[in-house]
C-alpha cells in the first residue's frame, strides 16, 4: 500500500515527490485543497495513509466531495490525517472512519457516506 499526499490543489502519489515536497516545505504553510470531488479519480481501498495540508492555523472544514473521495481511496485500516504546518490538528468525523487519536482509521467494513465534519483544536 502506498501513501497519498494532498498538497497545493494537487493529489500526489509519487513517493519520491512526496518526500521532496515535504522536505522543501518543512515548517511552511500549505494551501488547503478545497475541491477535488469527481475531478480526480483515485483508486478505491488503496492508500495506507492520506495527509491533507492546509495553510489555516485553525481547524478546517473540508468539502463533502473531498472527504468522500479521500475516504473511498483509503485502504481498510488506513488513516486520514489533517496537517497544519506539520501538526495533526484537524479532525474529521465521517461514516466509515473511526477516530484513533488525531487520525481517522478506515475499518475493514467500509462506508464512505459523510455524516458530518468538524474541527477540533490542537491535541
Amino acid at each position: 500500500m502506498s501513501n497519498l499526499l494532498v498538497f497545493d490543489n494537487s493529489v500526489v502519489t509519487d513517493e519520491a515527490l512526496v518526500a521532496n515536497i515535504m522536505a522543501q516545505n518543512q515548517g511552511a504553510s500549505h494551501q488547503l485543497l478545497e475541491r477535488i470531488g469527481t475531478q480526480v479519480q483515485l483508486p478505491a481501498n488503496t492508500y495506507a495513509s492520506i495527509q491533507v495540508f492546509t495553510k489555516s492555523p485553525q481547524p478546517v472544514t473540508l468539502p463533502a466531495s473531498l472527504l468522500e473521495t479521500l475516504s473511498g481511496a483509503l485502504a481498510p485500516g488506513g488513516a486520514l490525517f489533517g496537517a497544519v504546518d506539520g501538526s495533526q490538528v484537524m479532525d474529521f468525523i465521517m461514516a466509515g472512519l473511526a477516530q484513533d487519536g488525531d487520525k481517522w482509521v478506515k475499518p475493514a467494513a467500509t462506508g464512505t457516506t459523510l455524516l458530518k465534519k468538524s474541527g477540533g483544536g490542537p491535541k
